[in-house]
């Protein structure tokens, strides 16, 4: 047995899972290098904290109510031609984001980049869980959680370094440059997991509305328990950048910085919560994850020195790095094969429809009350979510 196999082994990594988190990875350092200056490139277009706060909820508005229809389409089309669609789209959306002079011009963008993720979300989570074994999902989540955050090592900091010296389109062309590269791999080394595909009538599934959007018996509390943790988080992440810098005048490097230090967080403690989902379950986790959310709440609102604002972004990692595993463990384990495309879509649809307001509210108490004001109602949210959580099944 060669090294390499037994590397892979050893650490879970057979089969798709490999080459899916090394072209995750690639992909990920492009938008990792554009979320860091998003915001800051939308203040540069001309944007207010609203218009801000308009642009994050315009993408979830349509991201959200799409998963209602796009979770199945993952079910008819395979798991691999519907993240090959995402990525066309995408390539697509990037060259429109390239020629945008103005913030209007980026919401119908917006609109496309929703397409993509609808797409991408119900498609890539279930491919991950029919990779692996059952007992393994949690540690594989935490894998594909990780392709997005260890690049958080490097690309926060060398997107806002690239776009204080060359400017935001420079950065832009790296990101579709990445992500057509994540393409060509993508559809040459990842195969197909489902085994039964079945046809899906979206008209049918239009005029069944109220029933796709009823919860599932048995997953009521677990809805409830998502859409009030993503509905706090949602009334800060949609504009948090944008406040930190019209708060307390921080460049756009040093909130590149502050990226940074969070993806960089998420990252490494992700090493961790994976096979602690496997050994303990997703409701501690869920648990914990938003106990750290309030921590970093309380922490943002005295951000005005460096050292606060990164030690926030450090307690916010170790949130998302919980939630993550926990949350996709918990759904898979609820799930059969051939209705887990279209149960994920539902439940990033749920969650984003009933919270894609958050962001416009949370710019407007930043305008209103200052930092004091997102950060009140969005602890609220999280009790509530906690509360919720601790009544969830053990798996």
């Amino acid at each position: 047995m060669g090294l390499m196999t037994r590397v892979r082994e050893a650490l879970d990594l057979k089969g798709n899972i490999l080459p899916i988190l090394s072209i995750r990875s690639l992909d990920a350092a492009g938008w990792q290098m554009f979320e860091a200056v998003w915001q800051p490139y939308l203040l540069s277009l001309g944007a207010s904290m609203q218009q801000v706060g308009v642009t994050s909820s315009t993408y979830l508005a349509f991201f959200s109510g799409l998963q209602f229809f796009t979770g199945t389409v993952s079910d008819s089309l395979g798991r691999k031609r519907t993240m090959v669609i995402a990525y066309l789209l995408s390539l697509a959306s990037i060259l429109f984001t390239f020629v945008a002079t103005s913030w209007a011009q980026i919401l119908p963008v917006m609109v496309v980049f929703a397409v993509v993720d609808a797409l991408a979300e119900p498609a890539i989570i279930p491919l991950v869980a029919e990779s692996v074994p059952e007992e393994k999902r949690g540690v594989a989540f935490g894998y594909l959680s990780q392709t997005w955050f260890l690049p958080g090592l490097f690309a926060p900091a060398l997107g806002g370094l690239v776009s204080s010296l060359y400017g935001f389109k420079t950065v832009i062309s790296l990101v579709f440059v990445t992500e057509a590269l994540s393409l060509v791999l993508f559809h040459r080394y990842v195969k197909e997991t489902i085994l039964n595909m079945r046809r899906v009538n979206l008209a049918e599934q239009a005029r069944r509305f109220v029933e796709l959007v009823k919860p599932e018996a048995g997953l009521t509390r677990l809805y409830a328990t998502i859409i009030s943790n993503r509905f706090a988080y949602a009334l800060f992440d949609g504009v948090l950048y944008a406040m930190i810098i019209r708060a307390y005048g921080f460049s756009v490097l040093t909130v590149a910085l502050a990226a940074n230090v969070f993806t960089m967080t998420t990252a490494v403690s992700l090493f961790g919560t994976g096979r602690i989902v496997d050994r303990v379950g997703s409701r501690i986790p869920i648990v914990l994850s938003n106990l750290s959310w309030v921590l970093a709440l309380a922490l943002y609102a005295f951000s005005r020195e460096l050292h606060v604002l990164f030690l926030a972004q450090m307690v916010r990692g170790v949130s998302v790095a919980l939630w993550d595993p926990a949350l996709n463990t918990y759904v898979a384990s609820e799930t059969t094969e051939s209705d887990r495309g279209r149960i994920t879509g539902k439940v990033g649809a749920l969650k984003g429809i009933l919270t894609f307001p958050a962001p416009v509210l949370g710019a407007t108490l930043f305008e209103l009350y200052g930092l004091t004001g997102p950060v009140a109602l969005s602890m609220a949210g999280i009790l509530v979510s906690s509360g919720l959580a601790l009544g969830l099944r053990k798996e």
